[in-house]
């Protein structure tokens, strides 16, 4: 599965990020005016590592190994030695794997409802 977050190298964990595209951008709120783009406050919120492995539960090697994978959003530098996370797109990430599993979990409970009909109907 191609990953919706772009990536310059596949070095990405030491690069910066591709600029966020007005599609991609959630609706503004009380925002700020970034490149003549109204983005919100979470939007703009950068996020280091210890908060990012504390939303998603992984450990550093995993959460290295899914952003070059292209699996996961690459960070942005913040300095020389420094990067940090798009707190909008690793929450839309975070919500985007809820999605999933609820619609597994739909998916199940209705194969799950389908197949006690048909029990019912071929004891009768």
């Amino acid at each position: 599965m191609a990953s919706p977050f772009p990536t310059t190298s596949p070095h990405a964990m030491f690069t910066p990020q591709a600029p966020l595209h007005a599609a991609a951008l959630p609706a503004a709120s009380p925002g700020a005016m970034l490149s003549g783009l109204v983005v919100s406050a979470e939007a703009q919120a950068l996020i280091r590592r210890p908060k990012v492995l504390a939303l998603t539960g992984w450990c550093k090697s995993t959460l290295a190994n899914r952003v070059n994978a292209r699996e996961f959003p690459a960070p942005v530098s913040t300095g020389d030695r420094t990067v940090a996370w798009v707190q909008a797109e690793v929450t839309a990430w975070v919500a985007a794997r809820i999605r999933e599993r609820d619609a597994r979990l739909e998916k199940q409970q209705a194969s799950q409802s389908q197949n006690a009909q048909d029990k019912r109907g071929a004891g009768a």
